[in-house]
């Protein structure tokens, strides 16, 4: 089972995500357009601050690095999948 979180905002806030029934194998909530566009801005920033300060971290390290944790990540949601498999 998938964590839940709520999310609050702030009135008058225009709405940057929408959630609905979790059909198998679909994400929980689903962004708005207002939300793609704010994602985007904090991944595009979140991008060139981890470019300076892993500038002098080799490539190849930080590949593995995000390789890794990419996997510890969806390895839980893996795990249950496979278990309801049995």
């Amino acid at each position: 089972m998938s964590p839940s979180c709520a999310v609050r905002e702030a009135p008058n806030a225009p709405r940057t995500a929408a959630s609905s029934p979790r059909p198998p194998g679909l994400p929980v909530l689903t962004l708005t357009a207002g939300g793609r566009d704010a994602l985007g801005k904090v991944t595009g920033r979140a991008t060139e601050r981890h470019r300076e300060l892993f500038a002098d971290v080799p490539d190849e390290e930080v590949a593995a690095a995000r390789s890794l944790l990419r996997r510890l990540l969806t390895e839980p949601e893996r795990q249950e999948r496979t278990a309801g498999k049995r």
